[in-house]
């Protein structure tokens, strides 16, 4: 756990975005000791290459930057994060420009890829960072993404609680991997629970890939992840229900669109004092700068980075989202 303070003056009235964006494999091309990521290296079947991860890099910084009518979001989450160099390079490149800096843990992931919190560091100010294992019982050895944890401080003197994840996937079946993704929303919910037992009106973000759908018990039911605004102290509005509820996604497989990108709130973000949230919905950014036309099936889809190994110079399996909140005295 990390202590960090700063002294700010407080904020006038204005717009700000805060959202999350899953980068789909932001690797470097080194090979790293413990990690399985031989094949974002140069040397690889993907020939993963300096010049290919540096145009990744400057796609991921546009990608974020068109989050809010292209000003840079105040906070946003990260998924399938390397490590602290591709951070780096991130917040340097032009559309970031320094104005973000970032929070982040190495994991004991398999694939070596981590979550992290981008933030505007003349606006947002961590008090406390902490990574939060997630322990599947029966399991001892399996290894995961932590989930981040960040509480911070705004230039107005509130507080805000946030939580990044990228729980563990469904590669070997829903039903099968159900129980792993439980025990990241009961891991969520323990601290969630700690935080509102001290002050019923924190103002709490929970945001990440949670590889489940807004209707899923890890979200619905743990997570208390409603699709109604008007939610109690304990409960969390859920900005994806709506586009979800439309058949909208983030991600598209040959099952259609998924919703398993989203942004849950607490209760005090949709009162009427200080930062609240503007919106009853999450935007996905639909840029067809960042998406590709697929005449398979005739329409536009994210644009990766690879299809198997054969290299499309895109920026990410999934679509960012984000949602506008404002500053009310």
């Amino acid at each position: 756990m990390i202590e960090k303070g700063n002294n700010a003056d407080k904020i006038q009235a204005e717009k700000v975005t805060i959202g999350f964006y899953n980068l789909e494999n932001f690797f470097d091309t080194k090979d790293e000791k413990g990690k399985d990521d031989e094949e974002f290296t140069p040397n690889s079947d993907k020939n993963w290459n300096l010049k290919r991860y540096q145009i990744k890099v400057n796609h991921i910084g546009e990608a974020i930057s068109k989050m809010g009518k292209n000003r840079l979001p105040l906070l946003v989450g990260l998924a399938e994060v390397e490590n602290k160099a591709v951070l780096n390079d991130l917040v340097e490149s032009e559309k970031i420009g320094k104005v973000l800096d970032y929070v982040h843990f190495e994991s004991d992931d398999r694939r070596g890829i981590d979550v992290a919190l981008l933030y505007q560091k003349d606006r947002f100010f961590p008090l406390v960072e902490k990574p939060i294992k997630v322990e599947v019982f029966g399991e001892p050895h399996f290894a995961t993404r932590d989930i981040l944890y960040v509480k911070g401080k705004l230039k107005n003197d509130e507080k805000l609680h946030l939580f990044v994840n990228h729980w563990p996937s469904r590669r070997e079946g829903a039903l099968k991997t159900q129980h792993r993704r439980l025990a990241a929303a009961h891991a969520v919910r323990k601290e969630v629970k700690e935080i509102l037992t001290r002050n019923r009106n924190a103002k709490i973000i929970i945001m990440g890939d949670f590889n489940d759908l807004p209707v899923n018990s890890s979200v619905s039911k743990i997570l208390k992840g409603k699709k109604y605004r008007s939610v109690k102290f304990d409960e969390f509005f859920n900005l994806a229900y709506l586009p979800y509820s439309k058949k909208r996604g983030t991600h598209h497989s040959r099952e259609g669109w998924s919703m398993f990108d989203q942004i849950l709130i607490s209760k005090a973000l949709t009162a009427e004092k200080g930062l609240v949230t503007e919106d009853v919905t999450c935007t996905i950014v639909e840029d067809k700068s960042i998406m590709f036309y697929d005449k398979r099936y005739e329409m536009y889809r994210p644009n990766r980075t690879y299809r198997g190994d054969k290299y499309h110079g895109g920026y990410s399996d999934h679509l960012p989202i984000y949602f506008t909140a404002k500053f009310n005295n």
